[in-house]
């Protein structure tokens, strides 16, 4: 099931780097219908390692993508970023 969901994973990862700019697989587990794919980047100057986690269906759609990262450090501010992200596309709210 996973050589079916490769290409949308793959470009799950594109999306993800035009966000953080630089970001370098560093390792990939495949079983089944998941796939860990674990990435180092840096993120305003703070290093940032993390997996994504990604489960696909039958057809090669994925149905569930979590991403974990650490340290503490990026964990909040990555956090910062998303509520900066979200502010901005509610401008009213």
């Amino acid at each position: 099931v996973i050589g079916l969901c490769w290409p949308a994973m793959t470009g799950a990862m594109a999306v993800s780097t035009t966000v953080t700019s630089t970001r370098a697989a560093a390792k990939a587990v495949a079983s089944g219908d998941v796939a860990v794919l674990e990435f180092e980047t840096t993120i305003e100057g703070k290093y940032v390692n993390g997996v994504d986690i990604i489960r696909c269906n039958e057809a090669g759609h994925i149905v569930e993508f979590r991403v974990m990262i650490r340290p503490l450090q990026a964990v909040n501010l990555v956090h910062q970023q998303m509520q900066a992200m979200l502010e901005r596309m509610n401008p009213g709210g």
